[in-house]
């Protein structure tokens, strides 16, 4: 699952779930049993959805020039699929390199890990997400300083849900989740980026100014000149919950 933060200059970055309806506890509404995962079945290690794979390293950087009307970035070449729905552009993975495809558990794919967060589908396997009365789960950063005085009713994270087989190979393998206070959430909402900031330079270039790590989908005047490196959700309405104890329940 997600672990370290994406850095542009050193990052190596970059269906439905595999549970049967039966297998569910009292009060879990799960999605359809499909053993053709992709979390957990397209290789003997669970390689979530969000993971890069040995080569999927950002790309393009010298290809972010300023738009035509001078209001913000573009790539050069850009498509439609370089931008979400909400209008923010995210930084370019390159393809994986040959051969065996050895997963880089510590970082993310920063367009994939945006959908999920987007669509509100699970990291672990870009499928639907169970939910209880108490809402969807989310692995937040874990923070023994925390000064957030509504933690846990409100958060923030840029790590995207996860469904409940998949929760249960987290624990197993990430060391991330394995620490991480679980939540369930009723209003989870993605609420904007991380990513770095340029503006136009003098001679008409563009300058990188500084990593933000909270730009909105509504700030319209900074989101156009912003590239996308992680996704952000606003948490509200959360619950901590023990997450071996809905393992327990569900047979997992």
């Amino acid at each position: 699952m997600t672990t370290a933060a994406l850095r542009i200059d050193d990052a190596e970055s970059h269906s439905q779930c595999p549970m049967s309806p039966g297998s569910a506890p009292e009060g879990v509404k799960l999605a359809s049993g499909d053993p053709r995962c992709p979390a957990v079945r397209e290789t003997s290690r669970f390689i979530p959805y969000i993971t890069p794979l040995k080569g999927q390293l950002p790309t393009g950087h010298e290809l972010i020039v300023p738009r035509d009307n001078g209001l913000g970035v573009m790539f050069r070449d850009e498509t439609p699929v370089d931008r979400d729905r909400r209008g923010a552009l995210w930084i370019r993975t390159a393809p994986p390199s040959a051969g065996r495809p050895i997963p880089l558990y510590r970082h993310v794919l920063p367009r994939r890990t945006g959908e999920a967060m987007l669509d509100m589908r699970c990291q672990g396997c870009n499928g639907d997400l169970d939910r209880t009365r108490q809402g969807t789960l989310f692995f937040v950063k874990p923070d023994e300083t925390r000064r957030n005085l509504n933690w846990p009713d409100v958060e923030y994270t840029h790590h995207p849900p996860v469904c409940l087989p998949c929760a249960r190979e987290a624990l197993l393998e990430c060391s991330f989740a394995q620490k991480a206070p679980a939540l369930r959430v009723r209003n989870p909402r993605p609420w904007g980026i991380f990513g770095i900031c340029f503006r136009p330079g003098t001679d008409g270039s563009l300058e990188l100014v500084r990593e933000i790590d909270r730009c909105v989908y509504d700030d319209l005047k900074l989101l156009p000149w912003m590239v996308a490196l992680q996704p952000l959700a606003k948490l509200s309405r959360c619950t901590v919950v023990d997450i071996r104890a809905e393992l327990a329940a569900a047979g997992l």
